[in-house]
């Protein structure tokens, strides 16, 4: 199965869930950390921002220009509507549509598992790709933070991308257990995210590692990764 195949599932699964999407689940401690290291008044791009609900919050602290960019032109219309205030533009973070060295601040939440190929390995080549895209259009001062939702285990990140492969191609869907309509993840674990953000060329400042219950009902075997990183 093709990637535009599987960003067609994506588009239609986050079209479906929009609104399951469009509230702060466990996005405290990330915040708290963009809180911290977040200069006032930087322009403020988001990366996969689905209905903008997060650039929001964000706009009580920068007077900047804030911008909200998703594939899926749904979230992108509905964002519109709700705020006002914020540019909302459709794209795709594998191309995105900015110039290069033209953002400050950079932020995204949970796009990279969602980011996959036809298999794992063409899963990290997209997320690869994405990666170097932020890096392109980020200045040399650029603030990039990420909020990933990793696995604990590479056996797991693999059963998990299979089976939900599967289940979207038969259509199965079982929201008791977050498994969606349409749904493909393919999950790293913290320290392949390290390794990615690395070999992209990213400088790591902070990083770590927790694992809250994020109310997927699977217990202790995700966690969120937390990283604030800027351009070596």
């Amino acid at each position: 199965m093709s990637s535009v195949w599987l960003k067609r599932y994506a588009i239609y699964h986050f079209t479906k869930n929009k609104g399951y999407y469009s509230k702060l689940h466990h996005e405290y401690p990330f915040i708290n950390i963009v809180l911290k290291y977040y200069k006032p008044n930087l322009d403020m791009v988001e990366i996969g921002c689905g209905t903008g609900f997060f650039l929001n919050c964000m706009l009580h602290y920068s007077s900047s220009v804030l911008v909200g960019v998703d594939i899926c032109r749904s979230m992108v219309t509905e964002a519109h509507k709700r705020f006002k205030k914020i540019g909302f533009l459709n794209g795709d973070a594998e191309n995105l549509p900015f110039k290069s060295a033209s953002v400050r601040t950079v932020f995204v939440r949970n796009l990279l598992h969602h980011l996959v190929g036809g298999t794992r390995c063409l899963s990290k080549v997209n997320v690869t790709r994405t990666l170097e895209e932020i890096k392109r259009v980020s200045d040399n001062e650029g603030h990039i933070f990420f909020l990933e939702q990793c696995v604990l285990s590479k056996v797991l990140g693999w059963v998990l991308f299979w089976g939900s492969l599967l289940a979207a191609r038969l259509n199965i869907s079982l929201p008791k257990i977050n498994l969606r309509d349409k749904v493909v993840v393919s999950f790293l674990t913290f320290n392949q995210l390290i390794h990615s953000l690395e070999q992209a060329g990213f400088n790591i400042i902070v990083g770590f590692f927790y694992h809250p219950y994020t109310g997927l009902h699977f217990g202790i075997i995700f966690g969120d990764a937390i990283i604030y990183a800027k351009r070596s």
